[in-house]
């Protein structure tokens, strides 16, 4: 009779060394399986939870780190912080960025002042923007441009709502994206590195002590429109009146509620641009435009709120649309300087604030007074 060898695969279902491995192979998923339940101890729990904050709060601060510095010389969270406090803040879109120069009124009065508006900032953006300046640096006057009436959503220009949005503190930057930006826009607001990621060769020292912006904010441009030659500007009664749509005044409520809760006071302004039908590019109707502004007056008045509609003042304040403007929508530096001193003047007798030009805590302000009339003296003369 023939014997099985060693290595035979005839095995019956009682064979020892079968059995034996079968026996191994349950124990062994059993001890797996008594792995796979054992319970979190409450430590394991913490631990892990420890772990995920510590890794939230280095991917968070990496997030500031690599966001973009485009446009960081007119973004107050982007400055150095060497100011506790401003006495004025100018906010709203780009219309005011061009529009009011802090250090011509620093020159002049010696109030500090920073112009936070942003290029297409529109009123639910600025609510937030406006919120975390007064929070912040606690400004006696809060200035506010209303150009902004027209847009009709919560959401605007992608871009600009990140150069408005990505400094923010998280306590508003989190509140805004939610309540305002589109939920397929969400993760690149919430974690720009996401966005910004490729930029890290681009890091210098300004990432991570911010700008020094001598300009306050504020834009300049030293050019004269030519887009608008030969055309006829056309004004708009006061006494027409449409209400702007339901969006922009909402928010536009909300600054006048924050402003009263945080004893700010609050100062709106309609500032003088150029749109014609004329205008290949022109993207929306300056006589409804106007109609909003005059609206403003009606809601101003009911707030108790100053207003300054500067359309029926250009005459008054030596306005010329022809000199003053660098494109049909925005002021060149002969416009803004118009402005600028109207509005100073303004500020001065209206409110009560201070002249710190001889207060040694603020002899900064001096110093880059002179490298900004420098800058500008350079500009004016290249210019020409």
């Amino acid at each position: 009779m023939k014997k099985r060898g060693a290595h035979s695969p005839l095995r019956g279902k009682n064979d020892p060394v079968l059995m034996n491995k079968e026996v191994v192979t349950q124990d062994s998923f059993e001890k797996k399986e008594e792995i796979l339940v054992k319970p979190v101890t409450k430590k394991g729990f913490f631990q892990a939870l420890a772990i995920i904050m510590v890794l939230f709060v280095v991917l968070y601060g990496l997030n500031g780190l690599f966001l973009s510095r485009a446009g960081t010389e007119y973004i107050l969270n982007g400055q150095k912080d060497t100011e506790s406090s401003y006495d004025v803040i100018f906010a709203g879109s780009s219309h005011m960025n061009n529009a009011v120069y802090p250090m011509l009124l620093w020159e002049e009065y010696g109030f500090t002042s920073f112009n936070n508006a942003q290029s297409g900032e529109i009123l639910p953006v600025s609510y937030y923007t406006c919120k975390e300046a007064i929070e912040k640096y606690h400004p006696q006057v809060l200035v506010l441009d209303v150009y902004m009436l027209y847009h009709s959503r919560r959401d605007g220009n992608i871009s600009w709502m990140h150069q408005s949005m990505d400094r923010l503190s998280a306590a508003n930057r989190i509140p805004a994206i939610l309540n305002l930006v589109p939920l397929k826009n969400w993760e690149e607001f919430l974690f720009p590195l996401s966005f910004y990621h490729s930029r890290w060769k681009e890091i210098a020292e300004t990432d991570f002590v911010g700008e020094n912006s001598i300009s306050k904010g504020c834009a300049q441009n030293f050019t004269i429109a030519e887009d608008i030659v030969g055309l006829t500007f056309e004004s708009t009664p006061e006494n027409v009146k449409i209400r702007p749509p339901e969006i922009p005044v909402e928010y536009l409520n909300k600054i006048v509620d924050l402003c009263r809760k945080t004893d700010t006071k609050l100062l709106l302004v309609a500032l003088p641009y150029f749109i014609s039908d004329e205008l290949e590019d022109a993207t929306h109707d300056l006589s409804k435009d106007m109609a909003y502004f005059n609206w403003v007056s009606d809601f101003a008045q009911e707030k108790e709120i100053p207003y300054i509609n500067y359309f029926y003042l250009v005459d008054e304040i030596g306005f010329d649309w022809w000199e003053c403007l660098y494109n049909y929508s925005h002021m060149n530096y002969w416009g803004g300087s118009i402005i600028t001193n109207h509005l100073g003047e303004y500020l001065n007798t209206h409110y009560d604030l201070p002249d710190h030009r001889q207060d040694p805590n603020y002899q900064h302000w001096n110093e880059d007074l002179e490298t900004y009339k420098n800058h500008l003296e350079k500009s004016i003369k290249n210019a020409t």
